[in-house]
């Protein structure tokens, strides 16, 4: 065989090992990819929650008595804002903690104790008068939001689920529901 055959046959040889080296990293790489899809969170499909916010007011009363509750919760984060707006005070915000455990637990307690469907039936009116108002708003992945008025009614329907965020989220038991 001449030198310029063995050069090539080299070439050859060097050339298949980089492909083969490069088609098992690619599938390594495809089955990662299957693997992490199959291990996404719950509150990553279309329709699971995603932001849960929990608002109360205590309505349209004397400036100095009014004051506004907020609580954001979020697979990762948490938000507590406190306004009174008789004191001139800027709102008050607190970072609570949750864990994306935590927020699985409450996002399958949703989905398990049919909360959408409760919530679903007292989708806030715009025309409410006077009073204190009590929100839950409830964001899904795919950006559609479902916000409904708490009543005792209500409340009472999904005390259960309310139990579990408030199990990993605290300051729920500080709205004035």
């Amino acid at each position: 065989m001449s030198l310029m055959a063995r050069s090539t046959k080299k070439i050859q040889l060097i050339w298949l090992a980089v492909a083969t080296i490069l088609g098992l990293i690619l599938v390594a790489g495809l089955v990662v990819i299957l693997v992490n899809r199959q291990k996404k969170p719950t509150y990553f499909n279309d329709n699971s929650v995603k932001i849960i916010d929990f608002e109360s007011s205590t309505g349209p009363v004397s400036p100095q008595y009014q004051s506004s509750r907020s609580l954001i919760i979020t697979p990762t984060s948490c938000t507590y804002i406190v306004t009174n707006f008789g004191q001139n005070a800027a709102p008050v915000t607190t970072n609570c903690q949750i864990s994306q455990q935590g927020f699985e637990a409450i996002a399958a307690a949703y989905k398990d104790q049919d909360v959408q469907n409760k919530l679903g039936g007292k989708q806030t009116q715009n025309n409410l008068i006077g009073g204190p108002t009590n929100t839950i708003t409830i964001t899904t992945a795919d950006g559609n939001q479902l916000k409904a008025n708490v009543t005792p009614e209500l409340k009472n329907q999904i005390s259960s689920w309310l139990k579990t965020v408030q199990q990993y989220v605290p300051q729920v038991g500080e709205m004035q529901y």
